[in-house]
C-alpha cells in the first residue's frame, strides 16, 4: 500500500483539497467512489485517504505521518484498514469474501482508530451477487465505517452501488508526474522519461517492456465505425504470449489481454471526453460513445473475448451511423 499523505499524491491536487476539507469538517460521505483511468493513482489516493481518516493526530484533514496509526498503515498492518484484492483481479471477489471480510467486519468495533476503512478496488468488475451483498451494509452503514471504492468507469458500476456512493473523479497524470513516479520506483531517469512521454495519463504498464496503446486506431473505431483493417491493427498490439512476470502472477493469456484492453478502453474514454467540449450534436455523440465504452468494461468483467470487445467499439458507431441515415 502507499505511504503518502493526501497532499503528497501526485496529480490530484484539486480533489485532494476537497477531500481534506471534508475530513477536517467531519463531512466525508460514508461511501465514496473514486473514478480514474488505471495507473492514475486510484489505490494510492484511496490509501492516503484511509490514512487521513484513521490518523490519531490529523492536521487540516490530512494525516500526520507520525502517529501509531500512520506507522501501522506504512507497515501494511493496520487492523482498522481492510482492502480487498487488487483491481487487476477484482473479478475474483466473491460473495463469501464480501460477506465475511467486509459486511460482517464493518460491524466490528475499531481497534486503534476511531473509524474503520474499507478499500474496494475495481468495484465495476465485481459480480452482481457480490455487489448486492455489499448493498446490505451500504444501505445502513455503521457510523464509524467509511467505504472507498475505485473504478475505471463509474457507469460500469452496478447502478444501486453508484446511487449509494459519492463520486469523485481523479485526473489523468501528466507526463512529468508519470516520470517522477517511475524514477521513484527505481526506473532509470532516461528510460522513465522515454516511457512517460508515451504515457496516456497513467503509469500502468510502464514498469516493464510494453507495447504502446494503439490510441489512433481505437479513436478511428469509436468515431468512424467498424473497419476490419483497423480492428486488425488494434488486435496486432495484443500480446500473443505471457512474460515471466505476468505468468508468475498466475494470469492466463486471455486474462492479461483483457487487462490490457481495459487500459485501452480507459485511455480511449479519456480522449473522447475532449469531444464533450465540442458543439451540441458532437458532444452528445461523444457522450453516447463514452456510455458504450463503459458497457464494454462490464463485458470484459464477464470474460468476453477481447477481440469481440474491440470489434464492438466500431460496431456501435456503425449502428449509430446507420440509424442516423435512416437505413
Amino acid at each position: 500500500m502507499g505511504q503518502h499523505s493526501i497532499g503528497e499524491v501526485l496529480g490530484q491536487v484539486a480533489v485532494g483539497r476537497l477531500i481534506t476539507r471534508l475530513i477536517a469538517r467531519d463531512h466525508l460521505p460514508h461511501a465514496l467512489l473514486l473514478e480514474g483511468i488505471p495507473g492514475c493513482g486510484r489505490r494510492t489516493f484511496a490509501t492516503a485517504m484511509a490514512q487521513a481518516i484513521l490518523c490519531l493526530a490529523p492536521c487540516a484533514g490530512d494525516s500526520c505521518g507520525e502517529c501509531a496509526s500512520c506507522r501501522l498503515i506504512r507497515s501494511d498492518s493496520h487492523p482498522d484498514l481492510v482492502a480487498t484484492l487488487h483491481d487487476s483481479v477484482a473479478g475474483q471477489v466473491g460473495v463469501d469474501v464480501v460477506r465475511d471480510e467486509i459486511v460482517e467486519a464493518a460491524y466490528a468495533s475499531p481497534l486503534v482508530s476511531a473509524r474503520r476503512v474499507f478499500i474496494l478496488p475495481g468495484i465495476e468488475r465485481w459480480s452482481v451477487a457480490a455487489s448486492n451483498t455489499l448493498l446490505k451494509v451500504l444501505e445502513e452503514p455503521p457510523a464509524a465505517v467509511r467505504f472507498i471504492a475505485t473504478t475505471a468507469q463509474a457507469t460500469a458500476v452496478l447502478r444501486t452501488i453508484q446511487s449509494r456512493c459519492q463520486l469523485y473523479r481523479l485526473q489523468p497524470l501528466s507526463a512529468g508526474d508519470v516520470e517522477r513516479i517511475l524514477i521513484a520506483g527505481g526506473i532509470a531517469a532516461p528510460t522513465a522519461h522515454a516511457r512517460a512521454v508515451l504515457s496516456v495519463g497513467s503509469h500502468r504498464g510502464l514498469w516493464q517492456d510494453t507495447q504502446e496503446i494503439p490510441l489512433e486506431p481505437l479513436l478511428s473505431l469509436a468515431r468512424e465505425g467498424y473497419r476490419s483493417a483497423v480492428v486488425a491493427d488494434v488486435l496486432s498490439c495484443l500480446p500473443t504470449g505471457l512474460s515471466e512476470t505476468v505468468a508468475a502472477q498466475g494470469l492466463t493469456l486471455a486474462a492479461e489481454q483483457r487487462r490490457i484492453v481495459r487500459t485501452w478502453l480507459s485511455a480511449l474514454t479519456h480522449e473522447l471526453r475532449n469531444d464533450l467540449r465540442l458543439g451540441d450534436l458532437r458532444a452528445q455523440q461523444a457522450a453516447d460513445r463514452i456510455v458504450r465504452i463503459g458497457a464494454l468494461h462490464g463485458d470484459l468483467a464477464r470474460n468476453l473475448n477481447p477481440r469481440l470487445v474491440i470489434e464492438a467499439i466500431g460496431l456501435g458507431e456503425t449502428e449509430r451511423l446507420l440509424r442516423s441515415s435512416g437505413l
